[in-house]
């Protein structure tokens, strides 16, 4: 028959455990969910993993060390955000809400925290002045009436023309 490949290597199913495994790790997004549980595998890929039951026929491969099978609550695991990410998300909310309240002119650049900002202290944003609320919304021009209008000093040919 030759080598199996990685399709037809069979992964090591360890006896089943528990009935039901309930996902305790808060970073997993079946956190607090508790699953019934098919078996534990092997494989090198993934490492241990349980094999849960979302519903039937549709399995989810949980890690061991995610499940009350092996948390430990005492480890510290980084947080998935950090706190330059938090900033810089403001930064893009305050330029959107901006944006959206009229102000063009922070929407389309874009603002870097500085870099003086002591450790834990959240960067004040650039607000734009509140004294334009009651600006008016039509335009402060006529509409065109499509007639070209000669420039003194330029040339009046098309593109493509010779002048």
């Amino acid at each position: 028959m030759g080598n199996p490949d990685q399709f037809t290597t069979p992964i090591d199913l360890i006896v089943a455990p528990q009935e039901t495994i309930t996902v305790v790790d808060p970073r997993h997004p079946l956190f607090g969910r508790t699953l019934p549980c098919v078996g534990i595998s092997n494989s090198c890929h993934r490492g241990r993993c349980c094999i849960l039951w979302i519903r039937p026929t549709v399995e989810r491969h949980v890690p061991v060390t995610a499940t009350n099978l092996e948390y430990d609550p005492s480890t510290l695991y980084p947080l998935p955000i950090s706190l330059e990410s938090l900033q810089q998300l403001l930064q893009e909310l305050l330029l959107i809400a901006d944006a959206r309240n009229g102000d063009p002119t922070h929407a389309d650049s874009t603002t870097a925290c500085p870099a003086s900002t002591t450790k834990g202290e959240m960067p004040r944003p650039n607000l734009p002045d509140r004294g334009l609320d009651n600006a008016h919304s039509h335009p402060t021009t006529q509409p065109s009436s499509n007639t070209r209008q000669d420039v003194p000093g330029l040339s009046t040919s098309r593109k493509g023309d010779r002048p």
